[in-house]
C-alpha cells in the first residue's frame, strides 16, 4: 500500500513540471491596466450587496461593467489572466500594486470620514447658538496709568477726582 502511495506521489509531481508557459497573446492587457482591472474587481466583488441591485437594474452584471469600463472581453482577460499568472513574481507584484492602491483608497476615504465628521461638529455647534445669542465684545479697562490732561478732557471718566 505505501509503493502504491509512493509511486501515485512521484507521478503526480513529475506531472506537474510539464506545464507550459502560456503562449503571449495578441492582444495582452498591460500591467498597468491589469492593476485597474483586478482593483475595480476587489472593489465591485467587495460592494456587490450595496450596489449590485444598480448594476442589475441598469442590465449589468459586475463582471460586464468590468469588462465595458476597460474595453476589454472576457477572452482577452482571461487569457492575460493566464499568462501572467504563470510567472508567480509578475504576478506578485501585480497584486501587490492592487494592494497598495486598495490601501491608499482606505486612507483617503478613513480621512474624508474624518473631515466631514469634523465639518458636522462644526456646522452643528453653529446651529445650536440661539439667534439671540450674540459675541459680545470685550469691555475696556480704563488704564489707571494713562496721563490725562484734566483742562483739555471732555470726557468725565478722564477727569480727576477732586481731592478731599
Amino acid at each position: 500500500m505505501k509503493k502504491i502511495l509512493g509511486v501515485v506521489m512521484v507521478i503526480a509531481l513529475l506531472s506537474c513540471n510539464n506545464v507550459k508557459k502560456p503562449k503571449k497573446p495578441d492582444n495582452l492587457i498591460s500591467k498597468k491596466d491589469m492593476v485597474n482591472i483586478l482593483l475595480d474587481i476587489s472593489l465591485l466583488k467587495s460592494s456587490e450587496g450595496v450596489s449590485k441591485a444598480k448594476l442589475e437594474n441598469n442590465g449589468y452584471t459586475s463582471e460586464s461593467y468590468i469588462f465595458k469600463r476597460h474595453n476589454i472581453d472576457s477572452v482577452q482577460f482571461a487569457l492575460s489572466n493566464e499568462y501572467y499568472s504563470y510567472d508567480l513574481n509578475t504576478y506578485l507584484e501585480i497584486y501587490q500594486k492592487v494592494e497598495d492602491s486598495l490601501k491608499k483608497l482606505k486612507t483617503y476615504y478613513e480621512e474624508k470620514k474624518q473631515d466631514e465628521i469634523q465639518d458636522k461638529k462644526r456646522k452643528d455647534s453653529i446651529k445650536k447658538l440661539r439667534p439671540n445669542d450674540k459675541i459680545q465684545p470685550e469691555k475696556k479697562q480704563r488704564d489707571s496709568m494713562k496721563l490725562i490732561d484734566p483742562v483739555n478732557s471732555s470726557n468725565p471718566e478722564e477727569q480727576p477726582l477732586e481731592a478731599f
